[in-house]
């Protein structure tokens, strides 16, 4: 499939299924970070490549972290608990917020299409509003215990992309409780995109 046609399908993915993804893949992504460009040549926020093994950790950034607002409440997203692997990024507060931004921003797109290319189904989430300040002290204690951090400054959790192969069992279910939180499963549809920002050349 060409790459136009695989963002022509995209979806932001809310289930991934149990299927393994191939170590070739994942091993591609995570070589891959390294070398996209960024503001100033400064390293103003991290990657981490989490699997859904790391459970401890998974369940925290579910049900405390990407969350969204409605009128019920917050609810989280099934393709952060889902997921067979999540990269998530973090804002390290070295830099302005506005270079870390960009730079984060920059790396989410990268990953995405090449993660695309790969032959692998997506979501990108950014909703961050289950991650209040009573969070970060042990966010912090958590992340720091799973991996070997640079520097001693505060991270904040900005972007999950997540990756697999689609599972659309709870296509039809709105919200399933995982934890004790609602969950999104619902896929996103086709007329929910967003409207054309390209001016044209």
């Amino acid at each position: 499939m060409h790459i136009l046609e695989r963002w022509e399908a995209r979806r932001t993915e809310r289930w991934f299924s149990d299927t393994p993804i191939e170590e070739e893949k994942i091993k591609i992504l995570c070589n891959i970070i390294p070398c996209i460009p960024a503001q100033q040549g400064e390293a103003d926020h991290f990657w981490f490549c989490i699997s859904r093994k790391e459970i401890r950790l998974r369940t925290f950034i579910s049900v405390n972290v990407f969350q969204n607002n409605n009128e019920d409440g917050n609810f989280g997203f099934g393709s952060v608990y889902s997921a067979p692997f999540m990269f998530l990024s973090c804002d390290n507060q070295a830099s302005s917020c506005n270079n870390a931004c960009l730079n984060i921003g920059l790396h989410t797109g990268v990953l995405l299409s090449v993660a695309l290319e790969l032959g692998l189904d997506v979501a990108t989430i950014g909703c961050t509003a289950g991650f209040n300040t009573d969070k970060v002290s042990e966010f912090n204690t958590l992340i720091r215990q799973c991996r070997s951090i640079p520097g001693a400054k505060e991270l904040y959790p900005v972007t999950a992309v997540c990756v697999g192969y689609k599972d659309r069992k709870y296509a039809n279910r709105n919200y399933i409780q995982i934890h004790g939180k609602y969950v999104a499963t619902q896929l996103s549809k086709p007329y929910r995109r967003k409207p054309n920002n390209f001016i044209g050349k």
